[in-house]
């Protein structure tokens, strides 16, 4: 049978929105001239697959990177934590020493070790990277102390970018009582940032307000979890989920910590501990699903899942998987860090220098169904542990709060001209690819694809993720034609 088929969105979503997550830079060394598996790997989500592909870059990427693109998926700018570089792969005007603590050629070639230690906020006209820094101890170590921020002028230098304002301290701690991690969350308004970093232990956070023109802060809040001092620190991960309401921090050593988070007035409060009962001292992970039902945590060879909604959150703990140490590419591909990518799937580096990333495609699934594939992201270099640092850049304002200021921007509905769809092959024999990209979304509306012939007769229903603004559907076994789509 053939089918001439219609695409109906049914939706109503935020129009802010921008892909300035789309690109992401890992790699190795900045060059290959001795390796040729050395270099850097684009990591391109404007694409379905996402593209991989090959960059020689000028300096090493190691565990403190982070991307930026336009509103379009562009790439613009990426950092090593010690650099910043432009989309031409050379450091922009006055964007070399970072991290001036630690700052030489060296430390520039192999790359940061500040983890998740670096990210870009963006304003109307300019845009922030902050990223922390290092003091020296009595006997030369050096330790994470500082705050920095830079101000970067995008349009400059024919929009390859220049830093107007470099290394600027907002906080200078005693040595070693900050952590590497910084993480950000939209403000209620839309416009402005909360930055959020870990002070002294696991209890106690340091918070500033950005806006574009004015920092306020810094604000402490001291949590009441519970943690194993006796453990050697291990900091998974520290982020906020997609809808910005949770705060979420730790690992399976030390346990993983919850708190509610008021993008309004940037309180933090009702702090709970899931005791994750470890007994081992292995490094590792931690993220949570689009949706913030679930929490990700591994060590180097285990991936578990904790259940958010459950009743009882460490008795809901679901052993995922184990390392296949049969697979090396060059060496067995240890789990380490994650990141949610723009198509909605959890992304995992390794600990070893692996040309290899292992992915969770259906994050919002419970249990098995989460489809953990090891080794599932083949790179085109080696990767020495660097996966970027994100904050939800399609948040948008929180719509019908008091501090929402940009009222009848959230309510509007959207418009052929407010999202992308393709389809592939068309016409098609047996299956056809519908690819639908949102610029934004309200995590209140389920957005919803209904196929429907020339009768208007429903064929197919397809309900995006939650929190996914590119999303695929496959649908097989007709003989199709796209006509149009509303």
């Amino acid at each position: 049978m053939r089918y001439f088929i219609f695409v109906l969105l049914l939706f109503s979503n935020n129009l802010s929105a921008q892909k300035n997550d789309y690109i992401w830079i890992t790699g190795d060394v900045g060059e290959d001239t001795v390796f040729l598996d050395w270099g850097g790997t684009e990591i391109n989500f404007n694409s379905n697959p996402i593209g991989i592909k090959k960059r020689i870059l000028p300096f090493g990427m190691f565990a403190n990177t982070s991307s930026y693109c336009d509103g379009q998926g562009n790439l613009l700018f990426y950092t090593n934590g010690y650099a910043i570089c432009n989309r031409l792969d050379s450091i922009m005007e006055n964007g070399d020493s970072l991290d001036i603590n630690t700052y030489n050629l060296d430390n520039l070639y192999f790359g940061n070790d500040n983890w998740f230690g670096s990210i870009f906020l963006p304003f109307k006209d300019k845009l922030y990277l902050f990223n922390t820094d290092r003091k020296k101890d009595d006997k030369g170590i050096a330790w994470p102390s500082i705050i920095n921020y830079n101000v970067i002028d995008i349009k400059a230098n024919n929009n390859l970018g220049k830093v107007l304002v470099k290394n600027k301290v907002l906080f200078d701690g005693e040595v070693n009582n900050i952590k590497t991690y910084i993480t950000a969350c939209q403000h209620g308004n839309g416009i402005d940032w909360w930055v959020i970093g870990l002070y002294e232990s696991n209890n106690k956070i340091i918070q500033y307000l950005i806006k574009e023109d004015t920092i306020i802060g810094p604000n402490f809040f001291e949590l009441d979890v519970k943690f194993d001092k006796s453990k050697v620190f291990n900091l998974g991960g520290l982020f906020f989920s997609q809808d910005g309401s949770k705060l979420i921090y730790g690992s399976l050593m030390r346990n993983i910590f919850i708190q509610d988070f008021d993008r309004c007035t940037g309180a933090i409060s009702n702090s709970k501990t899931i005791e994750t009962n470890y007994l081992d001292n292995s490094f590792g992970g931690l993220m949570v699903s689009p949706s913030g039902r679930f929490v990700y945590a591994s060590d180097f060879s285990n991936l578990y899942q904790y259940d958010l909604w459950s009743s009882d959150i460490s008795a809901s703990k679901v052993f995922i998987d184990s390392l296949d140490k049969s697979k090396q590419y060059p060496f067995e591909g240890k789990f380490m860090k994650m990141q949610l990518g723009p198509d909605g799937k959890i992304y995992m580096n390794c600990f070893n220098s692996v040309r290899v990333m292992h992915r969770i495609n259906n994050p919002d699934e419970k249990g098995k169904a989460c489809n953990f594939v090891q080794n599932d992201v083949f790179l085109a270099t080696d990767n020495k542990i660097s996966i970027p640092n994100f904050p939800n850049y399609r948040l948008g304002p929180l719509k019908g709060s008091p501090c929402d200021t940009i009222l009848g921007v959230a309510n509007k509905d959207l418009s052929p001209d407010n999202y992308q769809i393709k389809l592939f092959p068309n016409p098609a024999n047996d299956q056809i690819k519908v690819d639908i990209t949102l610029k934004e979304y309200d995590p209140t509306i389920k957005t919803e694809v209904v196929i429907v012939d020339v009768s208007g007769a429903i064929v197919q229903k397809y309900t995006m993720p939650d929190f996914a603004y590119l999303a695929q559907s496959i649908f097989q076994n007709w003989q199709v034609e796209f006509m149009g789509y509303n």
